[in-house]
Parts: C-alpha cells; structure tokens; sequence
C-alpha cells in the first residue's frame, strides 16, 4: 500500500456511512432499493448538500450539484436509491470508466466561474497542481475502475444497514470489475464497512485541504460479504 502521497481532487469521493453498531442490522422490509430516476433529483440532492462539504460544489452552488446529478440520473445505473414509501432516504452515485461530463456538468462549472467565483477556482487548482507535483509518486486509481462516488443517507434512517445495502447494490452493476472508494482516515466505521464487503487500503494522502484521505480497493472473485469465491 502506498502512503504519504498528495494528490489533488479528494473531496470528491468522500463517503459518509452510519456508525456501525454492535451487530450487523437488518435493512427494514419497508425499504426499497431501485434505480434513481429524474424524478428523485431534487431530493438527491438535498441529501447531498445536507451530507457533504466538499470544495467545489460550495463554490458554485446548487446548480452544480444539481447539473451533476441530473447528468447522472439520465444514465440508468449511475445513482441508486434507497426509498421507504416514496421518499428517498438514501443513494449511492457510482464513476464509470471513460464516461465524459454532462454538458450541463460543465456548463454550471462555466456559470460558477462567471459568476464571480474564477479567482477561488483558480486558487484551488494552483494547489491541486502543487499537490500534484508533490505525489508524483502516489498510487492512481487502477486503470478502468468502477468507483463508489458519493453515498448518503438520511440522518433519521441511519443505522438501519441502508448504506451496506446500497453499496451491494452498486457493486452488482459491475461484480467483475476492480472498484475503488475514497474516504478520510478517521471515517473508521466507513472503513471497517466497506472490509467486510472485501475492500482493502490500497493508498492513502494528504489532501489540499490538510485532510488524510484513503482509498480502497476490491478486487475481482470477491464476494459482497468479502469473502473470495
């Protein structure tokens, strides 16, 4: 496992997950997992905002974030729900090698930085590329991976396995491929979780915004519950 490398671009893949409890829970039977639709846009990203401080999307605001996910949500697959009744309380957003932004993803990025947000974007990619320079030597994500993105859940509704249950259900889009997740080193309980689904530290960083980052990887031939088939 490499360690001690800086790469830019962290926050991105931050993942928050329920405290894990004493003893694995039960997903309630009321709890639907499915494939997002447009229809769950807005409440996805409610859940997102209400879950995440990453640096880029406070900079230009909610049309970022909502430009992101509706380019995702178009694409059937890239975002699973969680729903109980017919409201969302969770989701998963999923990377898929070699699929370009939305137009309208890029599009926000160019009004963010229209609307008078061009020297903080350009701050942070000064730093990114002296962070870049720096972890030269740090492990990049393996060529064609799947990565677990974002994954919420609601805070009334956690500790209910809905997260664990989300994960499964990404991970099944693609059950041959290498997959990777990125979360900070203190987020134990999110890395003691995504072990058992047969994870493992492959790098870690320093991040441009001081914080120690890890990343994870599960390899083919691994079972959901981590064990080797």
């Amino acid at each position: 496992m490499v360690r001690h490398g800086i790469q830019p671009r962290p926050a991105r893949a931050v993942i928050a997950l329920e405290s894990e409890p004493s003893a694995a829970p039960v997903v309630p039977a009321t709890t639907r997992i499915r494939v997002g639709r447009s229809g769950d846009l807005e409440r996805v990203v409610d859940l997102h905002a209400a879950t995440f401080h990453d640096g880029i999307g406070p900079l230009l605001g909610r049309k970022w974030t909502r430009a992101r996910y509706a380019g995702l949500l178009a694409r059937s697959g890239h975002v699973t729900v969680a729903c109980q009744g017919d409201l969302v309380v969770g989701f998963v957003s999923v990377r898929v090698p070699g699929v370009a932004l939305e137009r309208p993803f890029r599009a926000a990025i160019g009004h963010g930085i229209r609307g008078g947000t061009v020297f903080a974007v350009a701050w942070r990619g000064l730093r990114a590329l002296y962070h870049e320079v720096r972890g030269r030597g740090a492990a990049k994500p393996p060529l064609g991976a799947w990565a677990i993105d974002y994954i919420a859940v609601d805070a009334r509704h956690r500790g209910q396995g809905i997260a664990s249950a989300l994960v499964r259900a990404a991970m099944d889009l693609a059950p041959d491929q290498i997959w990777v997740v990125t979360t900070t080193v203190d987020n134990r309980a999110a890395i003691r979780a995504y072990q058992k689904a047969g994870f493992h530290e492959h790098a870690s960083w320093i991040g441009f915004d001081a914080r120690r980052y890890v990343r994870l990887r599960r390899d083919p031939g691994i079972s959901r519950d981590g064990a080797r088939e």
